[in-house]
This record gives structure tokens, sequence and C-alpha cells, in this order.
């Protein structure tokens, strides 16, 4: 970057642009190890996250074990919608930043996070309210201990 820094606009969200920039080059360094890459198919691919173990301690055992749960199903997820899942609740970031980071349109953005739910919502049993409120428990306490 710094080499070719005269080349380069001037985003308007730096950690947007770094975000898609570190993206662009693990999808290059996948497509360079293997001509075909199935992101959607049976491989392993997935985005690399851990909840948070410590707040067990704080929000007692049941918020723990519900913790457990949900990040085995969230593994469990396809990896663009464990990456949707990740940007927009672990990186707060919004629909049009993930839009770009993630090279597709808004409203696919929308159906993307609306599919991870209902899944999500089908292999947990809950309702979406319930498992929107677990999620943001499990994620935004990570960031406010950081």
């Amino acid at each position: 970057m710094w080499t070719s820094r005269e080349g380069l606009g001037n985003p308007a969200s730096v950690k947007n642009y770094l975000f898609k920039s570190l993206r662009s080059i693990i999808f290059r360094k996948l497509q360079s190890k293997s001509r075909f890459v199935d992101l959607d198919g049976e491989t392993n691919h997935q985005v690399p996250f851990e909840i948070s173990f410590d707040h067990h301690i704080i929000a007692g055992e049941e918020e723990y074990e519900l913790q457990q749960k949900i990040k085995a199903h969230v593994k469990a997820l396809p990896a663009r919608q464990q990456e949707i899942i990740y940007l927009r609740f672990y990186e707060g970031l919004s629909y049009e930043e993930i839009a770009d980071i993630m090279e597709i349109n808004i409203s696919s953005t929308y159906k993307l996070i609306y599919k991870a739910f209902n899944n999500l919502q089908e292999s947990l049993k809950t309702s979406k309210v319930v498992l929107v409120l677990a999620i943001c428990s499990c994620f935004y306490i990570n960031n406010y201990k950081n």
C-alpha cells in the first residue's frame, strides 16, 4: 500500500477499505492454491472467529450455555453466512460497508443475513427476537471489553 499510495483513492472508511483489501488478498491466495474454490459447498472455508468465553463468569451459566449453542450453530452455517454475521455483529459494520466488502449489492446483504437468521432459528428452535438478542450479547460484550 505504501509503495502505491499515489494511485490509491481517498476511501470514505479506512476500516472498510482494509477489510475489503484483506478479503481480496485471501481470495487471491485461495485461488492460487486451487483453481476451483467452492465457498458454498462442502469445503471447509470458514471465517474464523470466537465468541468471548470469559463472559460466562459475569453473565452466569445459562448465558454461557446459550453462547456455546450459538457458536456451534454459527459454525455450521455456510461460510458466507458466517462472514456476514461476523461483519455485522462482531465488527459492527453497516449493510452498505458489508456489501462493499463482500462485493454484493445491499439488498443481497439483507437477504443473506435473513437466511442466516432463518437457519439459526430453525436449528436453535427459538424466536428471531431471542436469537438477535443472544447474538448481540455474545458479540457486543466482546467489543466493550477490548
